[in-house]
């Protein structure tokens, strides 16, 4: 399963950024992508842009 599927709710330029984010930590800490670890750290950054768009959507309501 592609990786890029946890990014399908995301802005293009959100999706360039986590996956050069995950890309370089994976790299950095000499753990592939694909591996259990990499999935994992793709989905946390995945969920911090999520987060943060929520709560600036939030911040703009008021």
């Amino acid at each position: 399963m592609s990786l890029l599927i946890y990014c399908s709710t995301l802005e293009d330029q959100d999706i360039d950024t986590v996956t050069t984010v995950v890309r370089s930590w994976c790299e950095t800490h000499n753990i592939s992508p694909e591996s259990e670890c990499g999935r994992a750290a793709m989905i946390a950054a995945v969920n911090c842009v999520t987060a943060a768009e929520k709560r600036q959507s939030r911040y703009m309501g008021l």
